[in-house]
């Protein structure tokens, strides 16, 4: 009797739902938490970010944070707590690096970058610097999860838990379920994905993104890329219709033919450096008096992407828009370029390049000599000397290349890049000083200054060893900066420098200027406002030297000739034309260029579509390996 009372008790409905919950919670307790903390570490981060989720990229979140709780829950109980743990500890490192990045480069970090990731000792400074004490809860859960696996390891759970548990998950993976057909069915805009990882992110959360970029590796890896007939027509027929925009043409065609050509990209020199002043004086005053001598092009766009200087190098030797995923010199390393190198040299001029740092940074080793460079100098071949910034200072290092430059046979193309500041500036040596900034407070604005009158010093030296020699009178000289700095998207560092920060004009403070002298032409003194970009340097030097480069396979235009108001493409972030600015990611917005007034988005519908046209294009030519195939058709007529 008292058997038959105890089992109808345990029958009661009350106490076995509450019975199972509690054999349930404990049980799933792992699964749980690492779901919920993948999803505020992401929210966490996107606001980290400067960013913001839609709507729909908070169920995102949530979706993909449960389709790893229903990967963990797979795994046998005893173990798997250790597993959640060990999950949520390698996404919390890969979103802290996340939120690091972003503020770095502005963008989203790829897988695709891996291969590259060594050279991030090279930037350890700069990391320390974009820290913040806040980044670092993203690790807090990580201990009481520890106990947590510690106590629940050994816990028998409810016949029912497993399946319960995977029928949750499987509700919240709806979301991500129909992003995937829509993924697969082409409905996520493509401007979206390729245009700008951040507003991925916002759409769809961080781990979504860094699935989707996931499966792009791996689809490019396993099937490799290939180009369809339809597509080859696309980029043909767009080269095709951009023949004026190249041609050698106006009365600055050849001006300069026959003459040398010597090109000096200056690490992190930003635009708004040119004709600074503190307290009175110029800051860079030998690069102020060439751009009133030169064409000075002052609305370069920054258009490198995750390459920083290497993307650089693409644009200013072989006029091709970066990777969107990574550093093409890495991620299209085999490519066959036409360089402005390969083209010169074919005019009989004997080529070299010259950096003093190892020829397996940024893959120099494979893309020098794609671009077309006979001779080239590494740390190896330059003397050491105080060592600034990522090497051997700029003063040592151009008046070396300058000596190096004395002994090449003429014509001549010569190509340095200097080393000697980078962010975050502050190591920046007391006794290599020049400048008084003694009202400036900010560490990594004093440091920078003090590092662009050093280069600017440099670079007067160069020249003035070129003219000892006999070599200014016909030798055309190109200076320009590679990448912005990243110190003025701080509102803080911007008016230390005596700059405003007000929209648009902090939007273009995102610029590198670009110096292009070429003694004896007449009316080359002039300062180009329209918007450029560093892709347009190959045409625009070419066709100055007497080479038309209309039937070369290049993206940018000639500056010199007659090129049209067009998008320039600007990083992953946007594109400016003559008369509107616009942006994917922080600040987001369609904007006058005259009146500074924000517009609606439809006013840059126009010149979005065109932009993303030629973001296809330069895709479809990197990725398919194109570049010389185009060339061959062009100079056919095809």
């Amino acid at each position: 009797m008292e058997k038959h009372r105890t089992s109808t008790a345990a029958k009661k409905p009350g106490y076995g739902i509450l019975s199972r919950l509690t054999r349930w919670l404990p049980a799933t307790t792992d699964v749980v938490w690492l779901v919920v903390a993948l999803f505020f570490k992401q929210r966490m981060a996107v606001e980290s970010m400067s960013w913001f989720l839609k709507p729909a990229g908070v169920w995102m979140c949530l979706s993909t944070a449960a389709l790893f709780g229903l990967l963990v829950l797979i795994l046998p109980q005893r173990g798997r707590p250790w597993v959640s743990l060990a999950v949520n500890a390698g996404l919390s490192f890969m979103i802290f690096g996340d939120v690091i990045y972003v503020r770095y480069f502005s963008d989203m970090p790829s897988f695709a970058l891996l291969n590259a990731s060594h050279q991030t000792i090279q930037i350890t400074d700069s990391v320390a610097m974009l820290i913040k004490p806040s980044d670092l809860f993203v690790f807090a859960d990580l201990l009481p999860m520890a106990i947590a696996a510690s106590l629940l390891s050994s816990r028998v759970p409810w016949r029912w838990t497993r399946p319960v548990t995977a029928v949750i998950c499987l509700v919240l993976l709806t979301p991500w379920i129909r992003f995937s057909v829509e993924v697969a069915s082409a409905e996520l805009g493509v401007s979206v994905q390729r245009f700008s990882n951040l507003r991925v992110v916002a759409n769809i959360g961080v781990l979504g993104y860094h699935l989707l970029d996931a499966v792009d590796i791996a689809r490019d890896a396993v099937w490799g890329w290939s180009v369809s007939e339809e597509e080859w027509r696309i980029v043909l027929d767009t080269l095709n219709e951009r023949r004026p925009q190249r041609a050698g043409e106006g009365e600055f065609f050849a001006a300069a033919r026959g003459m040398n050509l010597v090109m000096i990209q200056i690490e992190t020199m930003q635009g708004p450096v040119i004709d600074l002043e503190v307290d009175g004086r110029e800051v860079t005053p030998t690069l102020n008096r060439l751009a009133r001598e030169s064409v000075y092009l002052s609305l370069c766009l920054d258009q490198t992407a995750r390459g920083r200087t290497s993307d650089a190098e693409l644009l200013s030797q072989a006029s091709l828009l970066p990777a969107e995923k990574g550093a093409a010199v890495f991620l299209h390393a085999g490519n066959e370029l036409t360089g402005l190198a390969d083209v010169l040299s074919r005019h009989g001029y004997q080529t070299a390049v010259g950096i003093a740092h190892e020829a397996g940074f940024w893959n120099r080793r494979y893309s020098h000599p794609a671009f077309g460079f006979s001779k080239r100098w590494y740390v190896e071949d330059f003397e050491r000397g105080p060592k600034v910034g990522w090497g051997l200072n700029d003063r040592d290092f151009l008046r070396q290349a300058a000596d190096r430059v004395v002994g090449l046979e003429q014509p001549f193309f010569a190509f340095f890049l200097t080393l000697s500041h980078h962010h975050p500036f502050t190591g920046f040596p007391d006794d290599l000083r020049i400048l008084d900034l003694g009202g400036i407070e900010n560490e990594s604005v004093r440091g920078y200054l003090h590092a662009m009158r050093w280069a600017d010093e440099a670079v007067r030296d160069f020249l003035e060893k070129l003219d000892r020699a006999g070599l200014t009178d016909s030798t055309v000289v190109a200076i320009w900066g590679d990448h912005d700095s990243s110190l003025m998207k701080s509102a803080k560092a911007a008016r230390a420098m005596g700059l405003s920060f007000r929209d648009p004009e902090k939007l273009l403070y995102d610029r590198v200027p670009v110096i292009i002298r070429a003694p004896g032409v007449g009316g080359l003194q002039r300062r180009v406002e329209f918007p450029a970009g560093l892709s347009d340097l190959p045409p625009t030097i070419a066709a100055l030297l007497g080479i038309d480069p209309q039937d070369l396979p290049w993206l940018g235009r000639n500056i010199l000739g007659s090129p049209v108001d067009e998008p320039v493409i600007w990083g992953v972030n946007g594109w400016v034309d003559e008369s509107l600015i616009h942006r994917t990611a922080n600040p987001v917005g369609c904007w006058d260029r005259a009146t500074g007034r924000k517009m609606s988005e439809e006013m840059c519908s126009e010149g979005s579509d065109r932009a993303l046209r030629m973001r296809r294009v330069a895709t479809l030519i990197l990725e398919g390996d194109l570049q010389q195939r185009l060339g061959t058709a062009l100079s056919e007529g095809h």
